[in-house]
């Protein structure tokens, strides 16, 4: 877990980050914040510094939860903002509509209460491979490819991207910063998605929406409804991205930062961010 240290007088923000990733992919958004906010980043079981479950049965929504409760009361988190990118957000949702979670302002990144049923086909294709790298650079030559649609926008961008998510063998070599049986209970755990429109109307958190232009995890009639439903988000499109947003380039870092700032960050309930 990396905890960035900020005023005690206003709510932490908790970052959860996607499937596959990790708590490094919030260094940028912790610089941006720097006096600002305590940001708090855990590494859900199994990816990063984290332990690995014994039974890989239990790496399901419901367990990230009841982690993510635990940690809260473990740190006597009594008011917390959280902002979650892809599957993260759709904790970030959980802890949101938890009546026993007090969440003052909900950051989503790149999700929505509804996922198409394309959008886990592709990670479950993703997720079956073995993802192993003699080397660096073949390492970052898959990150290019996989994650383009994060639209990056120099080489060390790529690069630092590359190095958070994976992790160094003796060997030298690189495999991806994860236990590769987060993916046995995937497929069965986050079908149906449906059925999350009901705890994102439950939602009253003061909340942000940030999507990929692009993205085919968050369809755009998606996003609308979200501006109309339960906590009728602020929602903010990120130009030439699709999923996701990665929160590294200065405009997308300035977006959550007017927000937890208590301002909008759009002139109206949908907006075009600015591309840098």
């Amino acid at each position: 877990m990396a905890d960035w240290s900020g005023p005690e007088e206003r709510p932490p923000l908790v970052c959860l980050p996607g499937f596959t990733r990790n708590s490094r992919d919030f260094e940028e958004l912790a610089q941006a914040l720097t006096g600002r906010r305590r940001l708090i980043c855990p590494d859900l079981a199994g990816r990063g510094e984290s332990d690995r479950l014994a039974d890989p049965a239990g790496y399901t929504m419901a367990t990230y939860l009841a982690h993510l409760r635990g940690l809260c009361a473990a740190l006597d988190l009594r008011s917390i903002s959280v902002l979650g990118v892809s599957m993260g957000g759709l904790l970030a949702m959980g802890l949101a509509a938890d009546p026993f979670v007090r969440v003052h302002d909900l950051v989503i990144v790149d999700v929505g209460p509804r996922v198409p049923a394309t959008a886990f086909d592709l990670l479950d294709l993703y997720l079956q491979k073995d993802h192993s790298f003699a080397g660096f650079e073949s390492l970052l030559a898959h990150v290019k490819r996989y994650f383009a649609a994060c639209n990056l926008d120099s080489e060390l961008a790529w690069r630092w991207f590359a190095l958070r998510g994976a992790r160094k063998g003796d060997d030298g070599g690189y495999v991806p910063d994860y236990d590769p049986a987060i993916r046995v209970a995937f497929r069965s755990d986050l079908r149906g998605m449906e059925t999350a429109w009901p705890a994102y109307d439950g939602i009253v958190a003061r909340t942000l929406v940030l999507r990929g232009e692009q993205s085919h995890v968050l369809p755009a009639d998606v996003a609308e409804e979200m501006t109309r439903r339960g906590p009728r988000a602020t929602l903010v499109t990120v130009p030439g991205t699709g999923h996701w947003p990665a929160l590294v380039k200065p405009g997308e870092t300035e977006l959550v930062a007017v927000f937890l700032d208590g301002r909008d960050p759009a002139s109206g309930a949908h907006q075009t961010a600015p591309s840098a």
